[in-house]
């Protein structure tokens, strides 16, 4: 499952392999373009777990690093077969937090609270978990809802000003799919299927 923070910096997906080890592979919105084709940074790619890894869920909220105030940073979840759940901070793509074995059968989606304290998880032997992580440090410096506002503020203006993908003109678009589609479409037997009738 495709992933994104609230703020769109950033998009996960997941059953990524990078070195025979399964992965999640992060793409920050800046580095989106028409010419994008691989990422090769390590900090992109979130590595550890064992077994195929099936989904990854943003925290709906927003965080200040304590180490440099004016950094905000962004946390995912991330689960799977292995029965583990790790969480990570971007953009240093370092865990803050590894469960393991808290199922006796493969994880199979994560959500998290909307204020960010809690995240759900579920898994294939029909049981629902809830973790609460209001005492985790990382987690204790929320960024304000009128700091969250600034934010998307200043990057929306970013990417107004920042180059955009080139889009196919939207008409010649719809005449190439005209032209693969086929305008008559043949109902009458052949010769070989009537010689076997």
């Amino acid at each position: 499952r495709l992933s994104w923070p609230s703020d769109g910096q950033y998009l996960s997906a997941t059953n990524g392999i990078f070195e025979n080890e399964p992965t999640v592979p992060i793409f920050e919105r800046t580095e989106f373009s028409s010419d994008t084709e691989i990422f090769v940074e390590k900090r992109k790619r979130l590595t550890g777990h064992k077994k195929p890894l099936v989904v990854s869920r943003w925290n709906p909220k927003l965080f200040r690093d304590p180490n440099d105030k004016t950094l905000f940073l962004h946390i995912c979840a991330v689960a799977g077969n292995d029965k583990t759940i790790s969480i990570w901070k971007m953009p240093f793509g370092t865990p803050i937090l590894v469960l393991r074995e808290i199922s006796q059968e493969p994880l199979l989606d994560l959500c998290w609270s909307s204020d960010g304290m809690m995240l759900m998880v579920c898994s294939y032997d029909g049981k629902v978990r809830w973790i609460d992580l209001q005492k985790h440090s990382t987690l204790s410096n929320k960024i304000s809802e009128s700091e969250y506002i600034e934010h998307m503020k200043k990057i929306r203006l970013k990417w107004t000003k920042s180059e955009t993908p080139k889009i196919e003109n939207i008409n010649k678009l719809e005449t190439k799919l005209q032209l693969a589609i086929p305008t008559k479409v043949t109902t009458q037997p052949t010769q070989q299927t009537q010689q076997t009738q």
